[in-house]
């Protein structure tokens, strides 16, 4: 979702809010007249436009399949695979928390991920990619030997104007694994029909 459509910048939700009050005591003092009545449709038609544009908005986000206890408590363990390579990708942020973003690892769509969620994948060692839609600019591409687990965190810069989103090789394994043990898991999407 594009957050510079959704136009859920803090300014705006500030002219929402003084322009709400603004509405309110118009509604109040203009209560009974011909203006009222005509407010109280105008309110009312702005207030279903505006529920219908946020279900629209939200209803591009997948339906995401959350792992089980079990399998999230074994993969917090933070355990190799012998002769496997492990990726975790993990986004631990607020910004646009709610907005699905696509995750696809070599050129398979894997799910999406949210704030506050990871995912646990074991691939084959070796080369591998990460993308998204069109609001990854560039992927990343990563070489994870056999043993190996990888920590790669999905950012949202702060610019709601040019809304897009990143992945980063995270360097700092104790930092990743103190995050993604925060963290809700979600099953990957190949694995089971969402």
């Amino acid at each position: 979702m594009d957050q510079k459509k959704l136009g859920l910048t803090v300014p705006q939700l500030i002219m929402g809010g003084v322009m709400g009050l603004v509405g309110a005591t118009l509604f109040q003092v203009t209560k009974g007249t011909f203006m009222g009545t005509l407010l109280h449709w105008v309110v009312g038609l702005m207030l279903l436009f505006g529920i219908g544009f946020v279900i629209w908005k939200l209803s591009s986000n997948k339906r995401l399949a959350k792992a089980t206890p079990q399998a999230t408590e074994t993969a917090k363990l933070f355990e190799a695979e012998p002769g496997m390579a492990v990726i975790y990708v993990y986004r631990s942020q607020y910004n646009a928390a709610l907005i699905g973003l696509d995750l696809i690892l070599d050129d398979k769509p894997r799910g999406q991920v949210r704030g506050y969620g990871f995912y646990r994948f074991v691939v084959p060692a070796g080369q591998h990619m990460l993308s998204g839609d069109q609001r990854c600019p560039q992927g990343l591409s990563l070489s994870v030997g056999p043993g190996q687990l990888a920590f790669v965190e999905v950012l949202v810069p702060g610019d709601a104007k040019t809304f897009h989103y990143v992945f980063e090789w995270q360097n700092d394994i104790a930092a990743a694994q103190a995050a993604i043990a925060k963290l809700k898991m979600y099953v990957d999407a190949t694995t089971v029909s969402v």
